[in-house]
This record gives structure tokens, sequence and C-alpha cells, in this order.
């Protein structure tokens, strides 16, 4: 058996190539809806009425999305939680 070393190198460059494309993201501008900075409450509440500050579209792998960032909320908004 043989192995055709520069033909499978040459594959795997493009398969590399194809996979970064396909993992790219596109992130809009964020469009401001109301003034503020976001508050995090979750120590002292579970729930909480809130507004939406600012949003952007995100698209990834031909897929549309919307990012989000809230008045206030339970949650960490970033590093999980």
């Amino acid at each position: 058996m043989t192995v055709d070393h520069d033909g499978f190198d040459a594959e795997m460059r493009k398969q590399k190539e194809r996979a970064r494309h396909a993992a790219a993201v596109e992130t809009g501008d964020w469009v401001l809806v109301r003034d503020g900075e976001p508050q995090f409450v979750g120590y002292d509440k579970t729930e909480v009425e809130t507004h939406i500050l600012r949003y952007r579209k995100v698209k990834q792998k031909n897929k549309s999305f919307f990012q989000i960032v809230l008045s206030m909320s339970p949650f960490y908004a970033e590093m999980g939680g």
C-alpha cells in the first residue's frame, strides 16, 4: 500500500480552510435602544422586569440570531453563571 502524502496534505489544507470559513462569525454593529448600563441583580432577585438596551445581529454558518443587552438581569453576562 502506498500513501500520497502530498495529496493528503493538500486536501487537509482545503478542509481546514472550509472549516474556518464555515465557523466564521459576522457581527453587526450594536443598535442602541435605550441609554444606560446593564445591572446585575442576581444576588437579590431571580426574576426582574427589564428593557432591551441594545442589540446586534450575528450570522454564523448561514444562520442568523440576535444578541441583546438588558437593563437588568439575574444572569451573569460573561463567564457562565
